[in-house]
């Protein structure tokens, strides 16, 4: 059969935004038409796997593309997304009226982390009282789950988050948690050992407030005034891009690298003892994960972070160092010990999932239905707030 006439996957992934990791993990799980909106600014094209069909869709080229293939499974952003609230409602619709009318069944799915109160965001927006703001997150909220097969939960946070919204038999009929570990990673090279990143601290993400930036610098300077010859690498690109690049200037203990590709990103972990990510809550904006905690993880970095993070729970279960945000003495302390520990990548790698947990929840929600009960999250103290 040629190319041309091939059916398409039967499965689609609908995306508000797309980056470099989401192509990375695309590899691994079921063949899939990708229907994005935007790009993200760490996104390399080059990446995308044979498994994936990426199409830029407006979000009525996604509706069109909905009713008119015959998709089995279709994964679209998660009900707490308040931005995509009428995206969520219309493409669960128009879904389920194509059920109907070609009588063959789809299964829609929904991976979630979500861990902040979407009330609070919608009360900003619309300038509602809190009270107000909160029915009608419940009653939407209520409804785009109900509307919703199987919700996959990557933080215990995020199940929180639902559980604070949403009926209980309804959540937990639809949902499995898939705490987001990643097994370790195969670029390690042969020969490097703990010793090799003894020194380093490596920092990748945005230069932005959000991600603790500022925070970082300023507690840098007492790691350094204390252990001068610890290194400091920050790894991405943003709005505080030229703060960064103005305060690293003249410091022979600080490197600065703008926008690397992905496998100098990888070369940069493993080389490093340490992965910081200060996120600090902006807004209403709070840290659903972390991506580079999780590159981090798996590459045998030991962790330093904030309770912001979906993940804090566990890391702080894991021997990682997790501190309140704005805390910037906590946090340079948190370095400090992280460094002084010299705790070795294969103790952090031992903590791994064999799989990644990310791929085995796809597997979940892109299988025919089965027979397993949810597994239940348990509660968290970082919970929708």
């Amino acid at each position: 059969m040629s190319k041309a006439a091939q059916p398409p996957p039967r499965v689609a992934r609908v995306y508000a935004s797309l980056r470099s990791a989401h192509l990375e993990r695309f590899a691994r799980m079921a063949p899939a038409d990708v229907l994005y909106h935007r790009t993200r600014y760490d996104f390399d094209e080059s990446l995308t796997p044979a498994r994936a069909s990426l199409r830029r869709s407006s979000a009525a080229g996604v509706l069109q593309r909905l009713a008119t293939t015959g998709y089995r499974v279709v994964e679209i952003n998660e009900p707490l997304m308040s931005s995509r609230w009428i995206a969520l409602a219309t493409q669960i619709a128009v879904l389920r009226v194509r059920a109907v009318v070609t009588r063959r069944p789809v299964t829609v799915v929904a991976y979630c982390i979500e861990n902040a109160d979407p009330s609070r965001r919608l009360a900003d927006r619309w300038h509602l009282p809190h009270a107000v703001a909160r029915l009608v997150t419940r009653l939407v909220v209520s409804v785009l789950v109900r509307g919703v097969d199987r919700l996959a939960f990557g933080t215990t946070g995020a199940f929180d988050c639902y559980a604070a919204y949403v009926a209980r038999d309804p959540l937990m009929k639809r949902s499995r948690l898939f705490e987001a570990l990643p097994e370790p990673c195969t670029c390690e090279p042969a020969g490097m050992t703990a010793t090799d990143r003894s020194n380093r601290v490596t920092f990748v993400g945005a230069f932005s407030e959000r991600k603790g930036i500022r925070q970082l610098t300023a507690a840098w300077d007492t790691v350094h005034a204390r252990h001068p010859s610890w290194h400091l690498q920050l790894i991405g690109k943003g709005p505080l891009t030229a703060v960064v690049e103005d305060w690293a200037s003249a410091r022979a203990d600080v490197t600065v690298e703008l926008d690397p590709p992905r496998a100098r990103i990888h070369q940069a972990l493993r080389e490093s003892a340490v992965l910081v990510l200060p996120s600090q809550r902006v807004g209403t904006w709070r840290e659903q994960v972390g991506l580079p905690i999780v590159e981090g993880l798996g590459h045998g970095c030991q962790i330093v972070t904030t309770r912001e993070s979906g993940l804090a729970g566990w890391l702080a279960d894991h021997g990682h160092l997790v501190t309140a945000s704005g805390d910037v003495g906590a946090l340079s302390d948190a370095l400090i010990e992280a460094l002084s520990a010299r705790r070795g990548p294969a103790a952090i790698l031992a903590d791994l999932p064999r799989t990644d947990r990310r791929i085995e929840a796809d597997e979940w929600l892109t299988s025919m239905p089965d027979a397993h009960p949810p597994r239940r999250a348990r509660a968290s103290s970082a919970a929708c707030s």
